[in-house]
């Protein structure tokens, strides 16, 4: 079902664009997060702690991915010479932020929605 937008064109458009929006939101969050550290890199370190992070959402991991964010981090900014110290720092302010910026907006928008989190917890346990 997820590629049958590969055969309609307008919708698979529309998808690579709202795509390519959220990685940029996404650069946008980890540049904003390392100059709140004072730090500044190149867009290329940027793109690499990225990448990294991607990778790192794909493996079972702690909730809010606290651990993996941190590792993406500190591994992808260690080879622009950024210090290990530095780039957690800054992957703890990312973190905080993402996954308070999704609490903050997100539960009140599933109450909006017309969902109750009692609702959906049920409905993840039941078996398919």
């Amino acid at each position: 079902a997820g590629l049958a937008s590969i055969g309609r064109p307008d919708l698979f458009l529309v998808i690579f664009l709202l795509t390519l929006m959220h990685w940029l939101a996404i650069i946008g969050c980890i540049a904003f997060s390392l100059a709140a550290v004072d730090l500044s890199v190149s867009l290329a370190a940027t793109v690499a702690v990225l990448v990294l992070g991607v990778i790192g959402l794909t493996l079972p991991a702690a909730p809010g991915h606290v651990g993996t964010v941190q590792l993406a981090f500190t591994v992808a900014l260690g080879q622009f010479g950024v210090a290990h110290s530095d780039a957690f720092a800054a992957a703890v302010i990312y973190n905080f932020f993402v996954v308070v910026t999704g609490f903050v907006f997100g539960l009140p928008s599933l109450r909006m929605a017309g969902m109750e989190m009692r609702r959906i917890i049920v409905a993840m346990d039941r078996p398919e």
